[in-house]
């Protein structure tokens, strides 16, 4: 068995949208053991990233989501119940921002991390 890194494959901070940098995680999906671990955080627009609200999302190396096509994520953005939706382009080697802003609170939740798993 693979021992799985325990560094993050790519860190930062993006709102994955059209119009952000795209993402380049330090190995591909297809190489990682199971795939991609997306972790979101808090974001206080025009300020800083904060370190609560974390959520994961997972992006499994055998599923259907590699191509051209709009995968998103449902990502809560306050203990009160808030989600907003975030879509990007899956491809085997990076992540590009899909549809522009969706939910009223987009703005309140950025990209930290990408992990393998």
């Amino acid at each position: 068995q693979l021992e799985v890194s325990q560094e993050p494959l790519w860190e930062g901070s993006s709102y994955v949208l059209p119009d952000s940098k795209v993402i380049y995680p330090k190995k591909k999906l297809s190489e990682c053991q199971n795939g991609w671990i997306l972790v979101w955080a808090d974001y206080d627009p025009g300020v800083k990233d904060n370190d609560f609200n974390w959520v994961t999302s997972y992006v499994p190396k055998n599923a259907k989501l590699v191509g051209s096509g709009n995968t998103l994520f449902l990502v809560p953005t306050h203990e009160t119940g808030d989600i907003t939706v975030k879509a990007a382009y899956i491809k085997d080697d990076r992540i590009e921002g899909g549809s522009t802003k969706t939910g009223s609170n987009w703005n309140d939740v950025v990209l930290r991390q990408v992990l393998e798993y």
